[in-house]
């Protein structure tokens, strides 16, 4: 897993999940990863145009 954070104009945070324990959907460390991603969306970021998807 690597979070990246930069600024051009506006704040952007990158967050990649590389296959692992974190994307096992039986596993602790995925409900961890959801849980921040459910956090962001409720703090009003926003997934780019060019997201995958955003949700595991």
């Amino acid at each position: 897993m690597t979070f990246d954070i930069s600024s051009e104009g506006i704040l952007a945070l990158t967050v990649s999940v590389n296959w692992s324990r974190w994307l096992d959907k039986d596993t602790a460390e995925h409900g961890l990863v959801q849980s921040a991603l459910d956090s962001l969306l409720a703090d009003d970021w926003h997934p780019r145009s060019s997201a995958r998807s955003f949700r595991l």
